[in-house]
């Protein structure tokens, strides 16, 4: 959830879905958000690198997420909800998405098996990079959109492209009269 107000966006999450900043003069994208994954968990403490963490096997299992957990009751269940706030600036754009976006591949317990067979090499670590949808990929495809319906077409259309195994939401905001 999130709003923005006064030249900032104030935002709430839980799980899986992200929020981005993307800058069109530094050519730049922040991810917000933090995924409430088991994933996310093991490639903080170190323990995978950030190819692996794109192909999983276990990259589905939220750790957090609305309605608590399947031993509480959904109508009872308690969440910790994060909070934060940045500021926002005529150049950038704010975009929401569902985890469609990043978990679009298909093929990933492949990729992860022949990504850890070989050692993590180099070229395998390629080979996923260009099979999944990555951070960079999503900031190349908004910056170079016209419009952010354009945009949000366009990362449709990846996300298709690379398998579009779950559901894809997607939600791009600017305002240009912010300050530079």
């Amino acid at each position: 959830a999130g709003i923005v107000a006064d030249g900032q966006v104030h935002y709430g999450w839980v799980g899986d879905s992200r929020a981005y900043v993307l800058n069109r003069d530094h050519e730049t994208i922040s991810r917000l958000t933090k995924d409430h994954a088991f994933v996310e968990e093991l490639h903080e403490m170190g323990e995978i690198d950030a190819v692996e963490a794109h192909v999983h096997p276990r990259g589905n299992e939220i750790t957090r997420a609305l309605g608590g957990t399947p031993e509480e009751d959904p109508e009872t269940a308690a969440i910790s909800v994060e909070t934060s706030s940045v500021p926002l600036y005529a150049a950038d754009r704010l975009l929401v998405t569902s985890d469609g976006l990043i978990d679009a591949q298909t093929d990933a317990p492949d990729l992860y098996d022949r990504y850890v067979d070989s050692d993590r090499a180099d070229d395998v670590a390629e080979e996923v990079r260009e099979a999944v949808v990555t951070d960079e990929e999503i900031r190349d495809v908004v910056l170079d959109a016209d419009s952010l319906e354009t945009a949000a077409a366009a990362l449709g259309a990846l996300t298709n492209d690379r398998g579009g195994k779950d559901n894809f939401s997607a939600l791009l905001v600017a305002d240009e009269t912010l300050p530079e």
